[in-house]
Parts: C-alpha cells; sequence; structure tokens
C-alpha cells in the first residue's frame, strides 16, 4: 500500500503546483451585464475560448455584472441598451441592426476593452469579428484555430466597426440525401449553426418534403402519414439506396455503426418517427434561438404527401374539390381552413421558435400546380375570372391559376397566426427558377416574401449574373420582400468538389435587384469543400468588406489554412481550383453520374499543372492540420481525375457493346470495377483528413451505392463477373419522392449482391435460425425466400431498371457462355428435409435443370447447403430460374451466376 500512496502523493503535488501556477497567471476578466440576453452570454464564453488560443499565458473567465478584483484586464460586452454608460462614445458608430463597435475606452482611470452592439447579435458578430481579425479562421465546414501571438495580452486590433448591407443572411440545407442534413444528429445541426453565424450569417433555413416526419402533425385525432429521414436501412428519398452493413463497403474506415443516418430516423409508427423527428428539430431550433439565428421552416404544399387523402377525406365534401382523383381541401370553407390551423398550430406547438414559415411549392406537375379552369370550386372560376379582367395579363401570368388557388393557403395560413397567438411569424412563398415570382405577387397577400431558388445555375451559371435577370427580380422586389437564393453547388450535375464561382461584386448584384432591403440565402448540403463560396458571399455582404474581390478572400483563407509562409501559393492555387477543376456528378438519379464528362487527359493536365508548384514546398515547421489540408485537395483533384478517366473507360465499354464488340468491350471494362473500388477507398483516407462531415460519409456511401453498381453491373453483362443475389428483408418508402429501389448486402470480402425481398419477388421473407457459415455467406445466411410453391427469379445484371442514364442501354439480357449457378437453400424451421426441383432458362427454352434432396443428418452442420448446377447459353437472352418445391416448402436465401467459359 504505501508504494501506491508515493506515486499518488505526487501527483497530488503536482497538480497542486500547476494550478496555483494558472492562478498566478494574469487574468482578464470578460463581464457581461445581468440581464444579458442569451447570444451575448454566449459570446462572452466564446470570446474566452477564443482569446485563450491566441495568449497562451493569460487566463480568460467570464462574469456577470461584476468586475473580479483580481482582474488585471477586462472586457465589457453588451449592447448600447445595457452598457449604456460605457458605450455612450461609440453608440454613433452603430448603424443599424446587428452593427457592432470592438474598441477600448477609459474608464476610471484604467483601459477597458469594449464589445458593443446594437442588439445581442450584433454582440456575437463583434466577438467573431475581433477574433478574425486576430487570426482565427471562420468557415462553413471548419473553425481554423489562429497562431498564438507569443505575448501576453493587450488591446492590439481592438479599433473595429462594421454592419452587414443586408437584413436576412440565411443558410439552407436542404433534407434530401446521406450526404445532407438528412442524417445529421445535434451536434452536427449545432456546429452548422455556430460555423454559419460565425461567418455573418443570421438565419437557418430548412425544407421539408410533405413525406418528411419533421412536419409531422395531427388533424381530427388521425395522424398524418409520413415517411423516414435517410439512412441506409430506412428512407427512400430521392433515389437513396440501402446496404446491409456500411461497415462492408469500400473505404468503410469513415463507419464505425452498421447504418449511416441519424439517430432520429426510427422505424415503427408514424406517431414514433413523427416524435423522433420533432424532438431533434425542436433541439435545433432552440440551439438556434439561443444564438440568436432565425429559424425559417419551408414545407411542401403541392405535392401529393403534403396533401394527405387520409387527413383531406376527414373533410365534408363541401370542403375539399377533387383533381385528377385526389381531393384537395379548400381553404375558404370552415373544414378546409381547419386542415391548415391545425397544420400551422402543430408546427408552431413543435417548434415555436420559427419566425418564417415558408409555403413550397414545385415548378409543376403537383395537384396543385396542375388544376384545371374546370376544376376550380365554382367560387374561385368566378372570382379568378374577374380578377383577370381587372388586370389585363393576369391569365397569362405563369401559372396564374395556381398561384390564386395558393394564395388562398397563404390567407388560411395567416389567419391560423393570428388565431393562435402567433402574429410574430410571418410568410413566405417559394419555389425553383424566377417564372412564378409575376404570378405570386398578383395573388399573394402583401407582406408574404417570395424565396426564388436560382436553380439554372447549372445551365448559365446563374441567372443573378444576367441584367434581365435582376430586372425581373427586382420589379417585384421593389415593394414585396424577396429573398433569391443562390446555389453552392448542384444537386443535378454539378454536386462535387469544388463549389461554383462565387459571383464578384455580389452586393452590388443585389442591390440592382432591390433585394438588399430583404436578403438572400445559400443552399447546399454537403459542407466541405464548399467553405470558399460561403465565405466569399458573407463577406461581401458586410460594411467592411463590401464586394471583396474573390482573390483577397482565397488569400485570407490560405492563410488561415495553409499559414502565411505559403499564403501566396496557396491563393493562386486555391483561385486555380475554383476556376478550372470540374463540378460534375448527381444525387438526384440512380446514377452517381449520368452524363459523359470532359476528356479525361485535359482534367489531369489541369490538374498537373495546379498541382506542381506544391510539389516543391519546404513544408518543415507547417502545422500538422496545414499539412493534412494539403493531402486532402491533393486527394479531391484526384478523385475527380480519376472518375473522369472511368467514366471515359465505362462509355467506351457500353459503346462496344452498342457495336456488338464484346471482346474489345470486355478488354476495356474487366479491370474497371476493381479501379472504381481502390479510387473509393483512396478517397475514404483523403476524407479522413481533418474532421471528417458527415457529407463525406454520405459521399462514400453513395460511391458505393450509385457509382460502383454500375460498373460490377457492366462486367456482369459482359460475362466476366459473378451476379449475386441475396434473399431477404427490404425496406421502401411509398410516399418519398423518386424513392430508391435497390438494397445492396456487401458481404465481409466487400463482394456486393443486391438483395431482393418481397416486394421484389412477390414470395415471403423469413427470417433463419442463426450458425455458423462460409465468409462470403454470412450476410446471405440470415434471411431467405420461403417458397411453397414455383417461382421464378429473372438472372439478370444487378441494378435491372435504373432511372436516368437514357444513352446507355438498359439491358437484362446475358451474354452466350458456360455458368455455374449456385442456390443457396435453408432448412425451414419447420420441416426435416429441403427438397426442390432447379430449372433455368434462356428466352423460354431450358439451359440448365438440377434436382436436390438434403436430409435432417446433412443439415446439422450446416444449415446452409448448395444445389449446384451447370447452365450453357447459346445465344444471348433473357435467363430466368424457377424453384420448385416437391416436398413442402424451401427457403432460398442467396444465388450466385459464375461464368466459367465460353460455349463449348
Amino acid at each position: 500500500m504505501p508504494c501506491l500512496l508515493v506515486p499518488a502523493l505526487l501527483l497530488a503535488g503536482l497538480t497542486a503546483q500547476v494550478a496555483a501556477a494558472r492562478r498566478a497567471r494574469p487574468t482578464v476578466a470578460i463581464v457581461c451585464p445581468n440581464n444579458a440576453e442569451s447570444p451575448v452570454r454566449i459570446a462572452a464564453q466564446e470570446l474566452a475560448d477564443g482569446l485563450s488560443e491566441l495568449y497562451k499565458d493569460d487566463v480568460f473567465r467570464v462574469s456577470q455584472g461584476r468586475t473580479p478584483p483580481e482582474a488585471r484586464y477586462v472586457i465589457h460586452l453588451g449592447t448600447s441598451a445595457t452598457l449604456p454608460r460605457l458605450a455612450a462614445s461609440v453608440t454613433d458608430r452603430l448603424q443599424g441592426a446587428e452593427s457592432y463597435v470592438v474598441t477600448t475606452v477609459e474608464t476610471d482611470g484604467q483601459t477597458v476593452g469594449l464589445i458593443v452592439g446594437r442588439d445581442a447579435s450584433g454582440v456575437m458578430y463583434g466577438v467573431h469579428g475581433l477574433l478574425e481579425e486576430l487570426g482565427k479562421g471562420r468557415y462553413l465546414s471548419m473553425d481554423v484555430p489562429p497562431e498564438p501571438l507569443g505575448r501576453p495580452f493587450d488591446f492590439v486590433g481592438w479599433d473595429l466597426a462594421d454592419r452587414p448591407l443586408v437584413p436576412t443572411r440565411l443558410v439552407l440545407n436542404w433534407h434530401n440525401f446521406l450526404s445532407s442534413c438528412s442524417t445529421w444528429n445535434l451536434e452536427h445541426w449545432c456546429e452548422w449553426i455556430e460555423r454559419s453565424q460565425r461567418m455573418g450569417f443570421n438565419t437557418i433555413m430548412v425544407h421539408a418534403y410533405g413525406n418528411n416526419p419533421m412536419a409531422g402533425f395531427r388533424f381530427r385525432d388521425v395522424d398524418k402519414p409520413v415517411g423516414y429521414l435517410g439512412s441506409t436501412r430506412l428512407g427512400r428519398s430521392w433515389f437513396v439506396n440501402h446496404a446491409n452493413d456500411v461497415r462492408n463497403m469500400h473505404g468503410s474506415e469513415v463507419f464505425d455503426q452498421p447504418v449511416f443516418g441519424s439517430t432520429a430516423a426510427v422505424d415503427g409508427t408514424n406517431g414514433d418517427r413523427t416524435k423522433a423527428a420533432h424532438e431533434l428539430m425542436g433541439q435545433v431550433f432552440d440551439r438556434a434561438a439561443q444564438r440568436g439565428v432565425r429559424v425559417v421552416f419551408a414545407l411542401d404544399i403541392d405535392t401529393p404527401p403534403g396533401n394527405p387523402q387520409e387527413l383531406i377525406t376527414l373533410l365534408d365534401e363541401s370542403d375539399r374539390f377533387l383533381v385528377q382523383g385526389r381531393w384537395l381541401p379548400n381553404p375558404d370553407t370552415p373544414g378546409g381552413y381547419a386542415f391548415y390551423r391545425a397544420q400551422v398550430a402543430g408546427l408552431l406547438e413543435a417548434y415555436p421558435q420559427i419566425g418564417t414559415l415558408a409555403l413550397w411549392h414545385r415548378s409543376g406537375g403537383t395537384p396543385w400546380m396542375g388544376y384545371r379552369h374546370e376544376e376550380m370550386p365554382d367560387a374561385w372560376q368566378k372570382e379568378f375570372d374577374v380578377a383577370c379582367r381587372e388586370t389585363p395579363g393576369t391569365e397569362d401570368l405563369w401559372h396564374a391559376r395556381h398561384m390564386f388557388g395558393m394564395a388562398k393557403i397563404a390567407r388560411a395560413c395567416e389567419k391560423a397566426l393570428v388565431e393562435i397567438g402567433r402574429r410574430d411569424v410571418s410568410l413566405a412563398f417559394g419555389s425553383w427558377h424566377y417564372s412564378f415570382l409575376a404570378g405570386a405577387d398578383r395573388f399573394m397577400p402583401e407582406g408574404v416574401a417570395l424565396i426564388p431558388l436560382d436553380w439554372m445555375v447549372l445551365v448559365d451559371q446563374s441567372q443573378l449574373r444576367d441584367a434581365d435577370s435582376r430586372a425581373v427580380i427586382g420589379r417585384v422586389a421593389a415593394h414585396r420582400p424577396v429573398l433569391p437564393v443562390v446555389w453552392a453547388h448542384h444537386d443535378d450535375g454539378a454536386y462535387v468538389m469544388r463549389p461554383f464561382m462565387p459571383f464578384d461584386k455580389f452586393q452590388d448584384r443585389l442591390d440592382d435587384a432591390h433585394c438588399s432591403a430583404h436578403g438572400y440565402g445559400i443552399i447546399h448540403w454537403t459542407t466541405r469543400p464548399l467553405d470558399l463560396y460561403f465565405v466569399s458571399l458573407a463577406r461581401q455582404t458586410w460594411s467592411r468588406t463590401r464586394n471583396e474581390p474573390f482573390a483577397v478572400t482565397c488569400r485570407r483563407a490560405a492563410g488561415h489554412w495553409f499559414g502565411s509562409a505559403h499564403q501566396e501559393t496557396f491563393s493562386r492555387y486555391l483561385q486555380q481550383w475554383m476556376a478550372e477543376s470540374p463540378m460534375y456528378a448527381r444525387e438526384t438519379s440512380d446514377w452517381f453520374v449520368d452524363r459523359p464528362l470532359d476528356e479525361p487527359q485535359s482534367v489531369l493536365k489541369s490538374m498537373q499543372a495546379r498541382l506542381g508548384p506544391l510539389d516543391d514546398l519546404d513544408t518543415t515547421g507547417m502545422r500538422a492540420d496545414a499539412k493534412d489540408r494539403i493531402e486532402y485537395f491533393r486527394g479531391i483533384e484526384s478523385f475527380t481525375a480519376e472518375v473522369h478517366r472511368l467514366e471515359s473507360a465505362f462509355r467506351t465499354a457500353h459503346r462496344l457493346i452498342g457495336e456488338d464488340r464484346l471482346d474489345e468491350a470486355r478488354k476495356v471494362a474487366r479491370p474497371l470495377a476493381e479501379e472504381v473500388r481502390r479510387v473509393i477507398g483512396d478517397l475514404a483516407a483523403t476524407l479522413q483528413r481533418g474532421d471528417i462531415t458527415r457529407g463525406d460519409q454520405g459521399l462514400i456511401v453513395t460511391l458505393n451505392t450509385r457509382w460502383l453498381p454500375h460498373y460490377v453491373r457492366l462486367n456482369q453483362r459482359l460475362g466476366i463477373a459473378p451476379i449475386r443475389y441475396d434473399f431477404g428483408p427490404t425496406v421502401h418508402d411509398p410516399i418519398a419522392p423518386r424513392p430508391g429501389k435497390f438494397t445492396f448486402l456487401f458481404d465481409p470480402g466487400k463482394r456486393i449482391w443486391q438483395t431482393l425481398g418481397e416486394k421484389e419477388t412477390g414470395a415471403e421473407v423469413v427470417a433463419c435460425e442463426p450458425y455458423a457459415a462460409p465468409t462470403e455467406l454470412v450476410g446471405i445466411a440470415r434471411h431467405g425466400l420461403k417458397i411453397d410453391e414455383p417461382l421464378t427469379i429473372p438472372l439478370r445484371p444487378i441494378m435491372y431498371g435504373a432511372y436516368g442514364g437514357k444513352e446507355i442501354k438498359q439491358s437484362p439480357q446475358l451474354p452466350a457462355g458456360q455458368y455455374r449457378l449456385t442456390a443457396w437453400l435453408v432448412r425451414t424451421p419447420d420441416r426435416s428435409s429441403c427438397a426442390c426441383d432447379l430449372t433455368v432458362s434462356c428466352d423460354g427454352e431450358p439451359v440448365g435443370q438440377v434436382s436436390g434432396r438434403v436430409g435432417v443428418e446433412a443439415l446439422k452442420q450446416p444449415q446452409l447447403f448448395p444445389l449446384d448446377c451447370r447452365v450453357t447459353i447459346e445465344s444471348s437472352g433473357q435467363v430466368k430460374m424457377t424453384v420448385s418445391p416437391t416436398n413442402g416448402a424451401v427457403v432460398l436465401a442467396g444465388v450466385i451466376l459464375v461464368p466459367i467459359g465460353k460455349v463449348d
């Protein structure tokens, strides 16, 4: 025992010495008023944390209302109202909401620091403006710590003032994909909110499709039907494919759990899913409110899931009208209004922090955007006709009658807000393009803001570049709030890696479009590597950095990211990367790449030219995070070049197939799938440079489920790779927009099996008793199809029926050749033996047949057993397998079709 006490006593003594040394260090007191609002208190702590990074030999302590007597220096934070005496000399420098001044003043013979805002948000921006002035980097995907100043604390640099040039600066992360906020947990949301605010944004916006459980509500004791938040096991919105275990994927080292997704993406009843989403997003919005960040909540009002028949048919027929077989609520009737009131009340009960409720519609193809004149209620027809006569040209406005109808929804929501006592909540109306602005302006209630998404950026690099388009916005924005939302990247073809080039003179463009009095937003899904886009537009819309040239933004970022010694080199590199590197790929399709890409050699040559100057850099003394960032950029540049090379070869192979030059196609295609696997693994290593983001992880999933399978399929079509089907449970989301269709099993060897379940085969899926199985078969041995009568299953390359990629022929045929078919059967729990006939046909003609029976003794170890069949396909065709039980039901767990040679 004495031997154990000695080290403990020594440790205690050392701890006491360290504590005494810390107490002896100079103390800087950060004082906020007793009545300080939450954003001010948070800002005070973040100031203490930031200054502690800069001044390593000083101690920074936050207090409220009083100045600690031991403090050597004092910093006061507050608003002009809460610090009237201290702020008296700088009040005239505070110019409007969210403005701030950072300075020093003399009080009681002492120099004190002062960070004062016109309001609480101004204090927050003042703190982070100062920290950036002292060297801290503020970006969407990261906070870059400053270099320690190497001197005791002082007030050098404490003389700055700033104000925003537009009142609303919003960041919109759209619920969609596994690489978007759909997979975020609370900590990821909080990071996003904090970093957005530190850059200078003041509003967050989230959008809920009609199936999203976070927009669930209750009407007449019935819950709105909802789907799932996206994950690799639940949720299908926008082509999400499922997988059994992401830890078996290529690049799997980025995952530590079998399922990738939010913890709120729960299974169960509608109520469970809605409750889980409400709890998560309620905490998210509460964190935003604590920081003084405003919340805009957008929900679909025109789509089928946004108009659930289960609720609308609870209304009397006089309260609804029929559009192409679907009922819509009439907001002008008592029952129809009650439907919208319940929705508004339910959302504000779940999320009292909402400041703006944005009613969202698609640009066409929905019930509220597709009804004919004669389908409107009779009273509406007359009212609309009168409106058209009163204002000539009204009928010619884009979707005029549909804007007329949805304006009635807006009026119902306005009325509901008044009745439930939430006059503080404003309304907005948004969609893609600018086409809807004139019609919405004609019919929407006064004061309803319009939020257009600048969707055409993919085609013309944004309409905000065009003076005519700004004039379209300006005609409405001159008298009604309009907040254009620009795109940092584009989910339909410009998704990875770099963002779009930021607008030059962005504040001038907002002025020209009459939006400076209202605001703007940025839509995105991933966070890295979009930092330069966000920080550029953020800085351009503040007074001190108005219209900051992109070269200046890059130079500042280069200093933060790579250090002052290499600032000029990396500034040039970042500008070149943003201007030259391709943008490509998509999330809104079964295809990661659904169109031809740039010529790969030119992409490679451009990359080598950009990276060349970095090869000879002396990085001695460079911080580890900066070295990681260099390798990160090298890695994503290499990934881009590899994708272009592989996609070029992929399309060459398909062209050769179309020309019936199969041997040449095989030569091109044979190595590609393995190279794709390597490229995914390399990217996963790259994404771990620095703090990997949820978007990074989601990208690894999408590459495994929407890119690699097409290369595997290509080799299967050419008869040079096995076809593997697993039979087990699949989860579907019938009310999801553009739902994904495919489920994959990645076995421990990272081989891809496509899983087919009851929806795909029509047969019942049953669970099998756990038991030992060969490594390759561990996954498929857990479930199977219960077959009690003949069942026919097509044997074709995986992903048959993929959407998009129309230039690539989708053929279910297999080429001529010799194959070995192995069907893996499992004994059913209620039978002592398994027996069945297995027949394989090609275009209806038998090409292989086998019968099998396994008794109880053979089933003891293992319980999974193979049924092998040699298959000979004389000429390419559609191949099918029929399993016919001969002694009661059998369970089919999986099937492998292996090419073994050409036809003899």
